[in-house]
């Protein structure tokens, strides 16, 4: 497994709910970027023992700068589909929430997606990607079921070790 780390200072425009507090102010991550080959129940493991959760997104600047990273570093050419992150509807079909429940403040879908696509599971897709043949633009994926395609994954490990992180 490699796993490139970078560390980026997000400016949150929705409340975060991490654990067992509520940031709301400004939170510093690290997004762990790992190219191998993972289901996303897979990916949630393994990016808990990293101690984190599957990425949330929440702006264009943190979109820009993990799509940019993972094109000028090779590692999309290192994975076969793209890279799991934390969003998902399969609470409730084109409601799409972060992995831990938190509202999607900004979303950067392909063209025609999210799509739901039934075509090879009647359940529809419901985990969201980073997926490779669009430029790494939002897609909707199958993660249950029989027909999963591995993926890598990212993950996001809240930097600051404190119970609430300080106003900047």
């Amino acid at each position: 497994m490699k796993i490139i780390n970078i560390t980026l200072f997000v400016l949150v425009s929705c409340v975060f709910s991490t654990h067992a507090y509520t940031i709301s102010n400004h939170v510093a991550v690290e997004y762990h970027i790992v190219a191998g080959s993972y289901t996303w129940d897979e990916a949630i493991a393994e990016c808990a023992s990293l101690g984190g959760t599957l990425a949330r997104i929440p702006d264009k600047r943190t979109d820009d700068f993990i799509t940019q990273y993972i094109r000028d570093s090779g590692l999309g050419d290192q994975v076969d589909t793209g890279f799991w992150i934390g969003l998902n509807d399969r609470n409730e079909e084109d409601n799409f929430k972060w992995i831990n429940g938190g509202e999607v403040c900004y979303t950067n879908w392909g063209e025609g997606e999210p799509d739901n696509n039934t075509n090879k599971n009647p359940q529809g897709q419901d985990c969201g990607q980073l997926r490779k043949t669009t430029d790494f633009k939002w897609d909707d994926e199958y993660c249950t079921g029989v027909d999963i395609r591995e993926k890598g994954f990212i993950c996001e490990v809240q930097a600051c070790s404190c119970s609430k992180c300080p106003e900047p």
